[in-house]
């Protein structure tokens, strides 16, 4: 049995969630002036987006019960916790596609910071 559960954010939900993509929470902690998620702690995944119904809400759907059918509360996101997304791997299967792509890194930490390394793999679109 699967239950529909409605997730308000403060924020406006990503542009690149779509119906299908499973959602995951992690308790992100301070570490060096930066908001880190401990291995220890984990990522849970919480459901599937099952609607979005504006840019501050999305309904949820998940299949974690008890043995009574009811919904686990921990699969739950809190207040705070940090919400990621990944998308279906048999609906998205490409890589980026296009000719240009821009990317602005800021730090907003007060402390100096390292980027290690960035990449990514785009696919030409039409050609």
């Amino acid at each position: 049995m699967s239950f529909i559960t409605t997730i308000t954010f403060s924020q406006p939900i990503n542009a690149s969630v779509q119906i299908g993509d499973n959602l995951y929470q992690s308790t992100p902690s301070s570490s060096g002036g930066f908001s880190v998620v401990a291995s220890s702690s984990g990522v849970t995944h919480i459901g599937v987006v099952y609607s979005i119904i504006d840019q501050y809400k999305l309904e949820l759907e998940s299949n974690y019960e008890d043995q009574n059918g009811m919904p686990i509360p921990a699969n739950y996101p809190s207040q705070g916790s940090y919400i990621s997304f990944s998308k279906d791997g048999q609906v998205n299967q490409n890589e980026l596609l296009g000719y240009y792509s821009s990317f602005t890194f800021v730090n907003n930490s007060k402390t100096k910071a390292k980027l290690f390394s960035v990449s990514t793999e785009i696919t030409e679109n039409s050609k």
